[in-house]
């Protein structure tokens, strides 16, 4: 049924723009989510063995001839699953195994992963039900089925089943997930041994989507929302487990929207109810994580009271809002956390936008704001916790920094920044106030409003002449003067990148911007100058030369005065405070200007050596070994040096002249030292050690790091320039040498080359897999003996897996067989192109054919049930006009292996038997689609020839 439901699903809501579904796909969709209705009431919920005793379970049921019926009770045991599923789960396994051998351990194994996959598969289902009801868009009849099967199954328990199901979330073996003899790595859905407990984490986070997705399709009533606060103070008791997060927010979410929403309505709401639901969240006392995740939800009240205009409570619950300063909280770790779904965290930031429209428009809050506004002008110096006032204005700028079409049409909240901006404010605050109006001015249109709030008290023409005045009293600067004078800088970077350039073109801005980096200013500073000269970079070809000028003769004076040259900030003082912002501004500004320039032959003549000698001796190579007070520091270095590698590497003409005029060369610091960094690149030295240290981790700690950590699209973005780097090295033909020894250099620990294949199976950026693809491509063509090397290593099965994963799932958006941005493609032509290699090759690997045989020879017989070539069958069974480019490949790939002598017999009998048919199926597609929507002209042309030249052989 799951099955049946998920291809209703992908044929009538997942078209990808295509018309609208005919009549005949609606009515099945509509059919299929009735006969499902059974299954999403009774969520995964499956009966555990009997207390009668195992054996006699066994009575009655069909056991396959010669299968071992302990290895079943083992298996109801281990998954603490009754006897009778597991003898299902046992005979599918068994029915796809049969066809190409298996000892019973590999069909225990694979039927466990079917299980998972038919949990999976349940779960995703809904998921896609409820994100599609939400977002859409929908046929507006489908749209009304839809709404009417999720009415039914949520008003008859669904949510109160989820909210069951994610009870077990803290404890470290769920009864109702796995039994107490389960192992701890399984074959996960897409075949990929994995630890179980990441199996059953994925099941909780796909659980907490669904929970908040359904608060917006049926009202949750009081029940349900004193159950999903008892379930979000559990769950946030214990958060350890990046997985507990994402499902606390998605808890935190399911209570906010109905709040914000105004669902429940006021009189649905018993008294009874809001004095009990009171008296939990105005208690105090707890955990710290437990009262953050309160705080949030008494904002959340407040709001609620303010759209229903019960206000009885109001005054004492936001004074225990800004007593705690629940606004830090969720700065620090609500707002900035990398969720793991792009939807859910547009769900969520649009109800976030909402929860703040509300409050800023009512005269309480704005009372309060006021009040925590004058305590914060009247403190004195730094406190020892950040003030509710400036914590709320970072807040919203950051908020609507990261969200900027929100501001469109936002009167509301550019009224409550006015009025808060009015009056006196100390340095302090203003730093804040200036901090939160630069981050708002991220928009052309929003960026026209911060300049006329701040023109109309002239603030802005009298910032721009007091520039010289800065300069020449830089040595006078106090700290608080110098971030006044950073937060002036940086509203100056956004109005240059995004605000009106004929308005600005009118005053000379650069000039006296050098001028002060010639200055004793701190680092910071530095920093949000080097910003604000980056932005004229795109204004005008005129200014960025004059740009390049500046910057030079900024080097020169360093190196003549020897103390303000880069080399010196960055050793002698930004070391000291463990901070690098004035580096990081500089590499920025430097990329800036490298990318838009066109004349490469000028950019010799600049000091792009210099720079290079500087990014690759200096800052580069010396990464991990300095400290860094904020790790995002850290990465951002990684990523701008990485970005400079990769700019070069990509304009750079290296050619024999280059070398023999590099060689030849006295003086190396006016040629750019791209030999030195090959040679320590390809050679395995420090470069290499640097840029594997990123890549070694791995696939799955780059997926934890990425939601958990705020640094983790930093580090995503590391490992995506380190793989192009390395794509860029490998594939340039004028690097022969070069690529011979890098060859060498990786195959010397095949630990390295492992997590680069691995990175196929990294699917939040496509660009990532893509590069992984292209190394295994070129390391598999190159390197004699790559696949025996991958088969001696412990991670064979899993690059297997992975490719199969991608494939499977990429192929749901194929478009053209000419587009290698899309991986599945990739894939397809990796495949291919390698049919004809010397045996064992690249093709056969991920194909997974039989290539360990005892007897020393090679078999080729199809070995694992989920690889690269079971995705394929799967795919041309179904024929889905959403991938005809797939289609037109896999025939083409079919009829490369019958034609091969070596993979011809095992095709043969693959192909033909009873799981697959795959001749009887085609024979009657190939001369007369019945639909040709889903079959194109280059499908039925390699179909034909493919059955043409398998009509010869005898076993037809």
């Amino acid at each position: 049924m799951s099955n049946r439901l998920r291809s209703a699903i992908s044929a009538t809501l997942l078209h990808g723009g295509a018309p609208a579904p005919p009549a005949a796909e609606r009515r099945e969709l509509k059919d299929a989510m009735t006969k499902s209705i059974p299954s999403f009431q009774s969520l995964l919920d499956y009966e555990p063995p009997s207390d009668s005793g195992d054996r006699a379970e066994l009575e009655g049921i069909e056991i396959p001839d010669g299968f071992d019926e302990d290895l079943a009770l083992e298996m109801s045991h281990r998954l603490h699953l009754n006897v009778s599923d597991c003898m299902r789960f046992i005979r599918s396994a068994y029915q796809e195994w049969a066809s190409i051998g298996g000892s019973p351990q590999d069909i225990i194994k694979h039927a466990e992963r079917l299980w998972f996959k038919e949990r999976r598969d349940l779960l995703e289902n809904l998921y896609t039900i409820l994100r599609i009801q939400v977002l859409g868009p929908v046929e507006p009849e489908i749209r009304s089925d839809i709404a009417n099967f999720l009415e039914s199954i949520l008003r008859s328990g669904l949510r109160q089943r989820i909210l069951s199901l994610l009870k077990d979330v803290n404890r470290e073996e769920p009864a109702e997930l796995v039994g107490p003899h389960s192992e701890p790595r399984v074959l996960d859905s897409s075949g990929i041994l994995v630890q179980q407990e990441d199996v059953l984490s994925l099941e909780k986070l796909i659980l907490g989507h669904c929970l908040c997705l359904s608060t917006l399709v049926v009202d949750s009533p009081q029940a349900d929302i004193k159950e999903i606060l008892l379930s979000l103070i559990d769950c946030v008791s214990y958060l350890h487990h990046t997985t507990r997060q994402q499902v606390a927010f998605s808890l935190l979410f399911s209570i906010v929207i109905p709040f914000v929403a105004d669902s429940p309505s006021p009189s649905t709401l018993e008294d009874s109810f809001k004095n009990e639901f009171l008296e939990t969240v105005m208690a105090t006392g707890r955990d710290q994580n437990v009262e953050g995740f309160l705080g949030c939800i008494r904002l959340a009240w407040a709001a609620h009271m303010i759209v229903t205009q019960d206000l009885d409570h109001l005054d004492s619950c936001l004074e225990l809002v800004f007593m705690n300063n629940v606004f830090q909280f969720i700065s620090d770790e609500i707002l900035y956390q990398n969720h793991d779904d792009d939807d859910m965290s547009y769900i969520y930031n649009i109800y976030f936008d909402k929860l703040i429209r509300c409050l800023v428009s009512d005269p309480t809050f704005l009372l309060k704001v006021k009040q925590s506004k004058d305590m914060a002008i009247s403190s004195q110096g730094p406190t020892t916790s950040p003030l509710p006032f400036l914590s709320l204005l970072g807040l919203v700028g950051k908020f609507y920094e990261n969200n900027p079409e929100m501001l469109s049409g936002n009167d509301v909240l550019w009224t409550f920044v006015n009025e808060i901006g009015e009056g006196s404010l100390n340095v302090h605050t203003r730093v804040s106030f200036l901090n939160m109006l630069s981050s708002l001015a991220s928009s052309e249109e929003s960026t026209s409003i911060v300049l006329q709030l701040l023109r109309w008290s002239d603030e802005f023409e009298k910032f721009f002449a007091d520039l010289s005045s800065y300069h020449a009293r830089s040595l006078q600067l106090s700290e608080v003067e110098a971030k006044v004078l950073a937060s002036y800088l940086n509203i100056l970077q956004k109005v240059v990148e995004h605000g009106n350039f004929l308005e600005l073109n009118s005053f000379d801005y650069v000039e006296p911007l050098f001028k002060l980096l010639l200055s004793d200013v701190p680092p910071f500073v530095k920093g949000a100058l080097f910003g604000a000269i980056k932005a004229f970079v795109h204004v005008s070809p005129v200014l960025k030369d004059k740009i390049w000028e500046k910057l030079e003769e900024y080097v020169k004076s360093g190196y003549m005065l020897g103390v303000h040259d880069m080399q010196f900030e960055l050793q002698e003082v930004e070391v000291m405070i463990q901070s690098y912002p004035s580096t990081i501004s500089f590499l920025d500004l430097l990329n800036a200007l490298l990318l838009e320039e066109r004349d490469l032959d000028c950019m010799k003549k600049r000091c792009v050596a210099i720079f290079f000698w500087f990014i690759y001796n200096d800052v580069f190579r010396l990464i991990p070994q300095r400290a860094y007070t904020d790790l995002s520091e850290k990465w951002q270095l990684v990523v701008a040096c990485l970005r400079h590698f990769q700019m070069i590497l990509s304009l750079y003409d290296i050619s024999e002249d280059n070398v023999s005029s590099y060689l030849v060369s006295s003086q190396h610091s006016t040629v750019i030292p791209m030999l030195d960094f090959l040679e320590d690149f390809t050679n395995g030295n420090t470069v290499f050690q640097n840029i594997m240290l990123i890549l070694s981790p791995g696939v799955n700690v780059l997926i934890s790091e990425r939601t958990n950590q705020v640094y983790g699209k930093l580090l995503e973005k590391a490992v995506q320039l380190s793989m192009e780097i390395i794509v860029l090295v490998l594939q340039n033909d004028l690097l022969a040498d070069y690529q011979r020894q890098l060859h060498v250099t990786l195959c010397q620990d095949f630990n390295h080359i492992l997590p680069l294949l691995e990175y196929v199976g990294y699917y939040f950026e496509p660009q990532i897999q893509l590069c992984s693809i292209k190394i295994m491509s070129i390391l598999s063509s190159r390197v004699n003996g790559f696949v025996e090397l991958l088969l001696r290593s412990d991670s064979a099965s899993s690059v297997i897996g992975k490719y199969a994963a991608c494939l499977e799932l990429c192929s749901e958006v194929c478009k053209s067989l000419g587009d290698t941005s899309e991986p599945a493609i990739l894939i397809m032509q990796l495949l291919d192109d390698n049919i004809s290699q010397p045996a064992p090759n690249i093709t056969h690997f991920l194909l997974h054919f039989d290539l360990e045989s005892s007897t020393g020879q090679i078999v080729f017989e199809p070995k694992f049930p989920h690889s690269c070539l079971k995705v394929i069958l799967e795919t041309l069974e179904k024929l889905s006009k959403l991938n005809m480019s797939l289609h037109e490949s896999g025939f083409k790939l079919l009829y490369k292996l019958c034609s091969d002598a070596k993979t011809r017999n095992p095709m043969m009998k693959l192909l033909r038997g009873k799981e697959y048919l795959f001749f009887v199926k085609h024979l009657c597609v190939c001369p007369c689609p019945e639909d040709s929507l889903c079959i194109s002209s280059r499908q039925i042309t390699w179909l034909s020839n493919f059955m043409l030249a398998m009509s010869v052989d005898p076993l037809i």
